[in-house]
C-alpha cells in the first residue's frame, strides 16, 4: 500500500514546545501571584472579605450543583422520551440522494444514500443536525440506526420498490453503533425477516470514527461483511492516518470528503490529495465516490480524476425514498445554477 509521509516529529516537537512554554508561564504566574501577595496588594480587610465571600460561595455551590443536576436529569428524561416516541411512532422520514456512475470510470446502476429527517408538525422536515446531537448525548443513536435499517429493508420489499441488480443503499452508522456488539445480529435478523440479500446494503463508517476507533471499526466491518453487506468510509481524505488503517478492514468504497471535493476546481493541494486517493483505491480494488459535487466545474474535475461515482446537489437534491425525481442536472445536459448547500 502506498505510504503518504507527514512530518509527525515536527508536529510533536511543536506541541511539546507549546506545552512546556505554557507550564513555565503558569509556574511563574503562581510564584508571583500567591495569596500572600494578594493580601499585601488589597489590604488585610479586603483580603478577609474576599475569603468570606469565597467561603459563602463554597457553601452555596453544592446546592446549585444539586439543583442543576436535577434539571439535567429532567431534561435527559424528556429528551429520551421524545426521541423514543419519534422512533416508535415512525415520526422520521427517510430521504435519499442519487449516487451516479461516471462515464468511463464506473459501470452498472446508480446507488442511493439514505438520509433521515424528523417530521415536525409546524416546521416540516427537520434535518439531522438539529436532533442528532441530542440523540447522541442520550445514547439513542444505535436505536435510531436500527430503525433506519429496518425501514429501508421494509421499503425495499414493497411492490415496485425492488432496486436494480447491483444497486446499493448507503446507510450511515454512528460511532455508538460501531460499539454495539448486538447490531450485526440485529442486521442478520432483519435480512432473514425480509428475505433480502445483504449485498443490497452498504453501511458507511466515517473516517473520523475509523481513526478514533480502528479496532472497533475493524471488528464491526468484518462482522457486517459476513452478512454480505458492503462497507464504505465516508468523509475520506482529511486524515493521513486513515490511509494506513484501510488494510485492517474490508472496504468497498471510499467517499472523498466534501470539503476536498468542493475545492478541486480552485486549489492544487486538494486536487493532488484526491488524485492520490483515486490511485490508492484503484490499486486496492476499492470504488471511489465524490461527495458534495455542487457545480459543473467540480464535476469536470471529478471526471478527469477518474472517480467512479459522484453525489451532490449538482446531481440531485434529496428526495423521499423511492420517489427520486428527475435529477436537477443530467451529466450530459446544460449546467443549471444550484445553490451550494450541504444535504
Amino acid at each position: 500500500m502506498t505510504d503518504f509521509p507527514f512530518d509527525a516529529p515536527v508536529l510533536i516537537a511543536f506541541a511539546l514546545g507549546a506545552l512546556v512554554s505554557a507550564l513555565v508561564a503558569t509556574a511563574l504566574h503562581f510564584a508571583s501571584h500567591g495569596k500572600s501577595s494578594d493580601a499585601r496588594k488589597f489590604g488585610l480587610a479586603e483580603y478577609r472579605l474576599a475569603r468570606e465571600l469565597s467561603d459563602r460561595e463554597n457553601l452555596e455551590k453544592p446546592l446549585a450543583v444539586a439543583h442543576g443536576k436535577a434539571e439535567k436529569e429532567s431534561e435527559w428524561m424528556a429528551a429520551n422520551r421524545s426521541i423514543l416516541a419519534a422512533i416508535n411512532g415512525n415520526e422520521f422520514a427517510l430521504m435519499s440522494q442519487r449516487i451516479v456512475p461516471l462515464p468511463g470510470s464506473a459501470s452498472g446502476p446508480e446507488h442511493r444514500e439514505v438520509l433521515i429527517r424528523l417530521l415536525e408538525e409546524e416546521s416540516g422536515l427537520i434535518p439531522p443536525g438539529a436532533f442528532f446531537p441530542l440523540a447522541e448525548e442520550h445514547g439513542l443513536l444505535p436505536q435510531l440506526d436500527r430503525w433506519v435499517l429496518s425501514k429501508v429493508l421494509e421499503t425495499m420489499m414493497r411492490p415496485g420498490n425492488a432496486p436494480l441488480p447491483g444497486s446499493l443503499h448507503f446507510i450511515n452508522v454512528s460511532r455508538d453503533t460501531l460499539h454495539d456488539q448486538d447490531f450485526p445480529a440485529f442486521a442478520a435478523d432483519q435480512l432473514r425477516r425480509t428475505g433480502l440479500d445483504g449485498a443490497r446494503v452498504c453501511l458507511e463508517i466515517s473516517e473520523v470514527d475509523l481513526v478514533l476507533n480502528p479496532d472497533v471499526a475493524s471488528s464491526f466491518a468484518h462482522a457486517i461483511r459476513q452478512l454480505g453487506c458492503r462497507i464504505a468510509i465516508s468523509g475520506f481524505g482529511r486524515d493521513f492516518d486513515a490511509m494506513a488503517l484501510l488494510k485492517r478492514l474490508p472496504v468497498d468504497f471510499l467517499k472523498i470528503d466534501g470539503g476536498i471535493v468542493r475545492q478541486l476546481a480552485r486549489y492544487p493541494v486538494p486536487l493532488g490529495r484526491a488524485a492520490a486517493i483515486v490511485k490508492l483505491a484503484a490499486a486496492a480494488g476499492i470504488g471511489t465516490i465524490a461527495e458534495m459535487v455542487e457545480d459543473d466545474a467540480t464535476l469536470a474535475k471529478v471526471r478527469d480524476l477518474g472517480l467512479g461515482f459522484a453525489q451532490g446537489f449538482w446531481i440531485s437534491r434529496p428526495a423521499p425514498l423511492w420517489n427520486v425525481p428527475v435529477p436537477v442536472h443530467e451529466l450530459a445536459g446544460q449546467p443549471l445554477s444550484v445553490p451550494a448547500l450541504q444535504s
